[in-house]
């Protein structure tokens, strides 16, 4: 083995590391965002179950509140677009573990080592511009606007 080759392979052993950093980064946030939707997904149904049954006991305000918190719930999930956030981040751990695999076994000489590192480099440009960012604000105003178009009671009848 002479010295380019044994330049490749210490190139190689860094890249991994890049690469697996990388990969792990995007697992951690895949799991975490899976988890923060599943827990507002079961939140939001528990509300909504709540809502309809106070609503049938004839408990207007806890029917409110709960219904409130349904679309609590479902404005985080749509400001966050967590559930594409999770798909996006599972896509890019996919596409690492596969660099990975082309770093164990497909770096042969330098060329082989520069088209993986561009394709490396690719895959991080892409997490970087297209991660999916959600209603944000929007979610928000909606939110603001739904419930100023809401009628008052109290003005509807009159005074009492």
């Amino acid at each position: 083995m002479d010295i380019s080759d044994e330049l490749i392979k210490k190139k190689a052993g860094e890249l991994r590391v890049e690469i697996e950093e990388f990969r792990n980064t995007y697992r951690f946030r895949q799991n975490r965002n899976y988890w923060i939707s599943v827990g507002i997904t079961i939140a939001a149904l528990i509300s909504g179950g709540a809502a309809s049954a106070a609503g049938f006991m004839g408990h207007a305000q806890a029917a409110g509140i709960a219904a409130f918190l349904v679309t609590f719930f479902i404005g985080i999930d749509r400001a966050f677009s967590l559930k594409e956030r999770t798909d996006f981040q599972r896509q890019l751990f996919v596409e690492a573990d596969n660099l990975l695999d082309d770093v164990k076994f497909n770096i042969k000489d330098e060329k082989s080592f520069g088209e993986i590192l561009l394709v490396f480099k690719a895959l991080r440009s892409h997490s970087a511009n297209n991660l999916p960012t959600g209603s944000g604000i929007e979610v928000v105003r909606d939110l603001a606007s739904a419930i100023r178009k809401k009628p008052n009671k109290v003005n509807e009848r009159g005074p009492e």
